[in-house]
């Protein structure tokens, strides 16, 4: 209809993609060794600009699910101070398979560097659940911390390729307890489509 005005509805991202994430403790940033600890996350991401007729900075909500392997090295880590320590040591240092689920909230910085590469510097904060106790996090709620620096580029009109390397953290901020937390260097990626 002629003169008609249309409003795009906010609630459309301006791009949907997902991403896969590997994580690990061991590395040369980390690398503790009383525990053994990896990630493997699929992310859902959904992109909303925060500037007009710009992705240079954005938003992106990231549902994603975690599984993670861990297993408790050194067994001194659980002391005798605690109740029942021994059947602890004996439960922990048992390799466990765990899931984490989260809701993460990105803030993502864009940057042109040539002409079909893009940086992007993101950092997140997520609300989770963890489904299994271990002698480092308590089972139930967590929080995760996330930061990334990627490259993108575009592989077709409307879809773009994503690498990234970053540093995540996992903890309940003292909640509960046990609260020592997950420190990992993550490598990842992803694609997006941009919608019209």
């Amino acid at each position: 209809m002629s003169g008609q005005i249309t409003t795009k509805n906010k609630l459309i991202p301006s791009e949907i993609g997902f991403a896969f994430v590997l994580g690990n403790e061991h590395n040369f940033l980390f690398d503790d060794p009383d525990y053994n600890y990896q990630s493997k996350i699929v992310k859902l991401r959904l992109l909303y600009p925060l500037l007009s007729k710009s992705n240079a900075l954005a938003l992106i909500f990231e549902p994603q699910v975690v599984h993670l392997n861990h297993q408790l090295i050194n067994e001194q880590f659980v002391t005798p101070d605690e109740d029942k320590y021994l059947e602890k040591r004996a439960r922990y240092t048992r390799k466990k398979q765990m899931t984490l689920a989260v809701i993460e909230t990105t803030l993502a910085f864009k940057v042109k560097i040539y002409k079909k590469l893009n940086g992007v510097v993101t950092a997140g904060l997520g609300l989770g659940y963890i489904d299994t106790a271990t002698e480092r996090l308590a089972k139930g709620f967590t929080f995760t911390e996330n930061g990334s620096i990627a490259l993108e580029h575009p592989v077709k009109e409307r879809t773009n390729l994503h690498i990234a390397v970053g540093l995540g953290h996992v903890s309940n901020f003292n909640f509960n307890l046990p609260n020592s937390g997950y420190n990992t260097l993550t490598t990842s990626i992803g694609f997006s489509y941009v919608l019209k």
